[in-house]
């Protein structure tokens, strides 16, 4: 099953301004906090990772009285995937601002055909520094599920005067399943003794080379295709225990 690139390069007039995501509101909310989520095309010395867009998220809170933290949170959309099917979530994080506390996080959901939640988990990336860093995590869908949903937080503290930003690029969802990550295929192999036919060849000549069980008399037979003549050439030809005779011809 193909799961979409949950990233943010389609526009919306949506709070987020991006296809598939949802936000909290921008601006200043009801606790006096600032709370930003939104897609922009930089930020800072900041360009997306890919394409042309990143996705700014950012929380500050009053410089003096009582601090109720923000709530700056993305949502996407529900989409189908398979039960019983691996799941890579992977994703470009920064965070340029850190002043004072906050614990950036992610959070995967599994819903079952109802859209009734049948598994979630929570993983922080808070070790993102100023510059992309990448995370990864593969995750195994339920055996009832039909729909997975992402959801990033950004969970400031409850002091004066904390400003933390978190920048989001390259959301993507990958069934594993089918197509396994970073796997390489393995091939076996047999050695077989060869023999090779070297000799001084012109530059544009071509040359047939042939094999004889014997000399007397000899039946040649051509060894593979002709060869082009590149200053010096190599022709191999597999030892079966049979004794053979090669020649080489030049054709012109």
């Amino acid at each position: 099953m193909s799961c979409p690139t949950r990233s943010f390069e389609i526009p919306d007039v949506n709070s987020t301004g991006a296809a598939n995501w949802s936000g909290s509101a921008n601006g200043i909310d009801v606790n006096g906090n600032v709370a930003n989520c939104y897609v922009t095309n930089s930020w800072g010395a900041l360009s997306p990772h890919n394409g042309t867009n990143l996705l700014f998220m950012q929380a500050i809170t009053p410089a003096s009285g009582p601090v109720t933290p923000p709530d700056t949170h993305l949502l996407s959309d529900q989409f189908a995937v398979g039960a019983g099917l691996s799941y890579a979530v992977s994703f470009y994080a920064a965070n340029p601002v850190k002043l004072n506390g906050a614990n950036p996080q992610y959070r995967v959901r599994f819903y079952d055909a109802s859209h009734g939640l049948v598994y979630e988990q929570w993983n922080s990336f808070a070790s993102a520094g100023s510059t992309w860093t990448q995370f990864a995590q593969t995750h195994s869908a339920p055996g009832n599920a039909a729909f997975m949903e992402l959801f990033f937080m950004q969970a400031l503290g409850a002091g004066n005067n904390f400003d933390w930003v978190t920048l989001l690029d390259d959301v993507k969802v990958v069934d594993t399943t089918a197509v396994p990550v970073n796997t390489t295929n393995v091939l076996s192999a047999a050695l077989s003794p060869a023999v090779g036919i070297t000799w001084k060849s012109g530059v544009g000549s071509t040359y047939t080379v042939q094999s004889s069980p014997g000399v007397a008399p000899a039946v040649w037979s051509p060894l593979g295709a002709n060869v082009v003549g590149t200053g010096t050439n190599t022709v191999s030809d597999t030892v079966t225990g049979s004794k053979k005779f090669y020649r080489v011809l030049e054709d012109n």
